[in-house]
């Protein structure tokens, strides 16, 4: 079966414009042509997708309006028709599927139910309907889908790579000792304070120096200087175990032949377990020490060292100006040396720890016997591949496929390569990356997975005129090699990428292959083949440069005005050899110098060594960083902005919303959610893209609507809906991490992804199958928590973490209220752990009876109930109107789900809104699990107010406060410009997870009817607030673009809408006067396509049929 070729559906378009149209299965009378054309069609949310094995593929399409002015458009009736070739559907002939006419409005999601689905099949497709008065549209613009390959066997080949021992990684301080001031011991237990470091030395005279890097660890902290200038800092600031990240000072234009002098500021900071009702960082005594060492090698192959020793002098204190005089004057002593690296209590640090892998380059040469008609590549490269045929990279994708639990599941991709081939000798080349497979690290900061070494399976269908065919395939006849110039590709650490040894040719016929080896036959990863079927990762913006500084001697801080994920893209020429290290930070010292403390053990680097032919310009591949700054040393001149480019890499989700509003604070914050929500959007949603985590939490994503609201979504969350759903484990638990690169949890709490996104789906898009096919584990899941957690009191003890960094962690003061960690939050766990249990019941009941199962919606209303009067016995004060502890989650929660006793909702309500607007003087004080929710409950509840203070705030903690520091993306926590810098991520979606949600489900009013899912109808509801003057949003549902935009001037408010074709809405008009609502310059309840439903007190309720319109109206705020 063949692949299309643009060229084949542009002539399938053109001639099914101008073929006469078929008889359907049930004609209607009448030539009218309809109002509205199928437009925009989509298969499993995709455009024209290639390879994909769902054999029941979905199809949907928008309807687009022949007139735009067009009101009241709807479908009534749809025809399908599906074709293995493009020239059988052009003469509107269906021999895979024709539906004939279905009196039906369904528009999206519509199964395919034609001839059964083979691999390789091509589907040419293309719909028409009959809108309300009868009249049948014109066909579609044809579109397509292809089917990957559905049975193991059909590839063909075998597993090819070249798996082989890590070779051992250089020792990173050779011949150096740990060393510290002479008093006591210091390996258990030394007084917290400064000691510096002297050591003279005589440097060699070499010739030109190649490289010099200065390698300098302390437990905890560490600066040093050459020759009186700043170096750099070692050993991050941490209070545990980051002396495991040894990074290179790159002193080459501090140093000189002759004399030198090398001054460490070492610094023994506090380690010491969080006490209640104490600052993190009380001071105690702990071990302390220091090892370095400078590494130089000249251009003629010279290398020299100096490791630290008992010849290093040591000092308590000293006197301005000592890091510029040599001698022994002074307070000056002989350190004492405490053993070599590797000694407790430092010894987990490792270099076996940083794990460096080169890239491996695969090749084939083969032959092609006729003119190719089409050719399709099927390919699965783990972890990361790039395809090359005939020198040429196939495709636009970049860091493909997608993560995964490589045992359970590995993505292969499809191409068509039909214009990659040529009559005769061919080449293919496969370079292979890490990622997760080849793990990031061993242990630090955690127990991780790791898959093997780097492998690939490729099939390649040449399919010729005459309809016979030839396969390329992986097999024994490939030949590989890891000496090429990625030396090392960790998405921790970065790419060391050496262009002296790039092999031009490499991936083309003809090439001298004498040094590679032969491939290796390995084993299959373990987990099954499928399609990957949802948005690649690709460039999608370039940025450029704002400003470069140069905070200290040739070190240059490159600043690209906003915080991104990807990669810098570099342009240079100077001599072979010479190293630029491009080092990502999110923030700068009070110096200017980047602060890579936040990154803990990641390096975050990469590494270009120049070949020195010319202008030369690299970018990564197989690894991607996040932040707004660049520490660039060893470039060979004088940088300029023109020498970089920022490359933003993010799964290629389509932009689904737009929104502004009067007030500029606001505005910001959208863009600052969607630049948060871009950033994590890797194939699957992974956090702190600045640090050694970027795992896919579970627990963050319960907010989902700001996701659907700012990017379609659909297919990378399904996608990740099965990562979650096949992690669970045989008891019904699930990890905090799925994919499960990390294997830790059990929890309640964390796991609310598996049981909210499948009801999210489909509240938002409509999507019936993800409740269906999820439901099963979504019922296991519950039943485990219920057996192993749940009382008989009707509540749970047991808590994950809390309300996860709330306000009352600021700055690590927090109350004695006897909680496991100072970063879970005031909000009692088990309270949080019930409220959610709860919720989960209340989901399982309501999709149990939608999906027929009537006895477990019975269990589930039941186990509900008894869970509900447990809560608020043990929880609920019935006299105070408040939960335990009365902070703001204790409240949001029970309010967000059903809890309040109905009687009893407004005055909990209350006490919410003078928490945050008396009490904390409009600000939330809310944690992870309970900003979720604050904004939505709160304009439930009819605190608009409130809601309004809490996101204008400007003092902290708020939203409001990061932007006033300059934060282009959503913190981690509320006091990340001041806390401890171990958990300060800054592109981090869940504190503000309800802020682009509720600016379009409140503020512009663009609501879903969850009684007819997916946009289908439209509750249109804005709430003007006192001191915003206009609001505007657009969505592109699935349906097509809703619109809503408000403006108040004059006492007057108008608002526009538009309601896409084949929906209807609910319009609540802001009014305080009912009677003066007009449409158009009409009286409302005269306008064609709008129908009165009632009055409210401040708003007058209409229904209206699809089309554009304008509401005006008297407003009193």
């Amino acid at each position: 079966m063949n692949m299309i070729t643009r060229r084949e559906l542009m002539a399938g378009l053109t001639a099914s414009a101008s073929a006469s149209g078929s008889p359907a299965k049930r004609e209607r009378s009448g030539s009218r042509a309809a109002g509205c054309v199928p437009a925009n069609l989509l298969c499993e949310y995709l455009v024209n997708p290639l390879g994909i094995d769902e054999t029941e593929s979905r199809l949907s399409w928008e309807l687009k309006p022949v007139h735009p002015e067009t009101r009241g458009l709807r479908q009534t009736a749809f025809q399908i028709l599906a074709a293995s070739e493009p020239a059988l559907l052009a003469q509107d002939r269906g021999d895979l599927w024709d539906t004939g006419e279905i009196a039906s409005d369904q528009s999206l999601h519509v199964a395919y139910a034609g001839k059964p689905l083979r691999s390789r099949m091509r589907c040419f497709w293309k719909v028409r309907v009959w809108d309300q008065d009868g009249s049948r549209s014109a066909w579609s613009e044809p579109a397509l889908w292809t089917m990957g390959l559905l049975k193991p066997d059909e590839w063909g080949g075998f597993w090819i790579g070249a798996d082989e021992p890590v070779a051992a990684p250089a020792p990173w301080f050779p011949g150096a000792q740990w060393i510290w001031y002479p008093e006591g011991n210091p390996r258990e237990n030394a007084p917290l304070g400064h000691c510096y470091f002297l050591c003279d030395f005589e440097l060699p005279d070499g010739g030109t120096i190649a490289s010099a890097d200065l390698y300098s660890i302390a437990d905890g902290r560490c600066a040093a200087l050459m020759n009186g200038k700043p170096a750099g800092e070692g050993g991050p600031v941490r209070t545990d175990d980051c002396w495991k990240k040894p990074e290179p000072l790159d002193v080459r234009t501090l140093l000189h032949a002759g004399h030198n002098l090398l001054a460490l500021e070492a610094e023994n900071t506090a380690r010491t377990p969080w006490v209640p009702g104490h600052k993190l960082s009380q001071p105690a005594p702990n071990p302390a020490g220091l090892i370095a060492i400078l590494k130089v090698r000249f251009e003629n192959g010279l290398e020299w060292s100096l490791p630290s020793s008992r010849n290093w002098r040591v000092a308590r204190m000293v006197e301005p100006g000592w890091a510029e005089r040599s001698g022994a004057e002074g307070n000056w002593r002989s350190a004492v040396e405490l053993g070599p690296f590797g000694i407790a209590p430092w010894d987990k640090v490792s270099p076996e720890e940083f794990r460096q892998l080169p890239g491996r380059m695969l090749r084939r040469e083969f032959e092609i016997r006729g003119n190719p008609r089409s050719a399709t590549a099927y390919i699965c490269g783990l972890g990361y591949y790039e395809l090359y045929l005939n020198g040429r990279r196939v495709g636009d994708h970049v860091m493909d496929p997608v993560l995964s639990d490589y045992e359970k599941k590995a993505h292969y991709v499809s191409f068509d390569v039909t214009e990659n081939l040529r009559l005769g000798r061919n080449a293919a080349g496969i370079l292979l990356g890490n990622a997760a497979f080849f793990s990031y690290r061993k242990n630090v900061p955690a127990p991780f997975r790791t898959f093997g070494y780097p492998k690939a399976l490729l099939n390649i269908r040449i399919t010729f005129e005459d309809g016979s065919f030839q396969d390329v395939v992986t097999d024994g006849d490939w030949k590989a090699t890891a000496d090429g110039p990625i030396r090392a590709n960790n998405e921790y650490d970065g790419e060391i990428y050496d262009a002296r040894r790039e092999q031009p040719g490499w991936a083309e016929s003809g090439f001298n292959a004498a040094g590679w080896q032969p491939v290796q036959l390995v084993e299959a990863p373990g987990g099954k083949l499928v399609a990957q079927m949802l948005e690649p990762l690709r460039v999608t913006e370039t940025l450029r440069p704002v400003a470069i500084t140069e905070p200290r001697t040739g070190v240059f801080v490159v600043d690209f005005g906003q915080t991104f994920n990807g990669w810098v893209r570099l342009s240079v020429s100077g001599p072979a050899g010479a190293t630029i290290r491009l080092r990502r930070a999110g923030i700068l010292r009070a110096d200017g110098t980047t602060r890579k403390d936040d990154s803990r053990s990641a390096l975050m680097t990469d590494v270009y060594i120049l070949s020195g032919r010319g202008q030369e310009t690299w970018s990564p591949r197989f690894t991607s960083q996040g932040g707004r700054y660049v520490e660039v040393t060893g470039f060979p001149a004088r940088p300029q902005i023109e020498n970089f480019e920022g490359l933003v890499v993010h799964t290629a989700m389509e932009p689904a919303g737009t929104f502004e509003c009067s007030n500029t604070l606001v505005s910001q914050l959208f863009q600052v959610m969607r630049r948060t929500q871009r950033i994590e959007a890797r194939g699957v949603p992974l956090d702190c893209s600045t640090r050694d985590e970027r795992m896919p939490w579970i627990s963050e994503h319960h907010g989902m609507d700001g996701h659907g609201y700012t990017y379609r979504v659909a297919a990378m969350y399904a996608n990740w809906l099965d990562d979650i759903r096949i992690s669970q484990r045989p008891n019904g638990s699930i990890p905090n991490v799925a994919p499960s690169f990390w294997t830790f949890g059990e929890g309640v709490v964390w796991p609310v992804t598996l049981i909210y996104l499948p009801h999210w789906f489909h509240r938002f898009y409509g999507d019936r199958r993800a409740l269906e096919r999820n439901y099963p584990a979504m019922k296991r899941l519950v039943r485990f928590m219920q057996d192993k957690y749940l009382k008989t009191d009707g509540t749970i003890d047991y808590n994950d973490n809390g309300d996860w960094l709330d306000a009352t962690s600021i700055d690590g003061l927090v109350p004695d209220e006897g909680r496991s960690h100072p970063f879970v939050g005031a909000t009692p766990q088990p309270l949080i752990s019930t409220a959610f249990f709860y919720f989960y019941c209340t989901i399982l009941e309501r999709h149990a009876r939608m999906l027929g199962r009537m006895e477990d919606a019975g269990f589930f209303s039941d186990l509900g109930a008894r869970v509900r009067e447990g809560f608020n016995r043990r929880f609920f004060n019935p006299g105070a109107n408040s939960y335990e502890r009365a902070t703001q989650t204790s409240y949001v929660l029970p309010l967000a789900f059903g809890l309040v006793p109905e009687d009893r909702r407004a005055a909990v309500a209350q006490n919410l809104a003078d928490d945050i607007l008396l009490k904390h003087k409009g600000h939330t004080t809310c944690g992870f699990m309970g900003v979720q929710w604050l904004l939505t409950v709160l304009s439930e509840t009819g605190h608009h107010d409130a809601a309004w203070s809490v996101i204008t705030r400007t003092e902290r903690p708020s939203w409001g406060y990061m932007l006033a520091k300059g934060s282009t993306t959503m913190w981690e926590r509320w006091d990340h410009d001041t806390a401890d810098p171990t958990m300060t991520g800054e592109s981090q979606y869940f504190l503000g997870a309800d802020i682009a949600g509720w600016l379009f489900r409140a503020l512009a009013g663009i609501n879903p009817d969850a009684a007819q899912p997916g946009f289908k109808h439209i509750v249109l509801r804005p709430m003007p607030v006192a001191d915003l003057s206009w609001a505007k949003a657009s969505l592109r549902s699935l349906y097509g673009r809703v619109e809503s935009a408000w403006r108040i001037a004059g006492g007057r408010i108008t608002w526009d809408i538009a309601v896409p074709p084949n929906t209807t809405a609910t319009a609540f008009v802001p009014t305080t006067a009912a009677a003066t609502v007009s449409e158009s310059g009409d009286p409302a309840a005269q306008s064609k396509g709008v129908r009165l439903v009632r009055s409210e007190e401040r708003a007058a309720v209409y229904h209206v049929a699809p089309g554009t319109y304008r509401f005006q109206a008297e407003w009193k705020p």
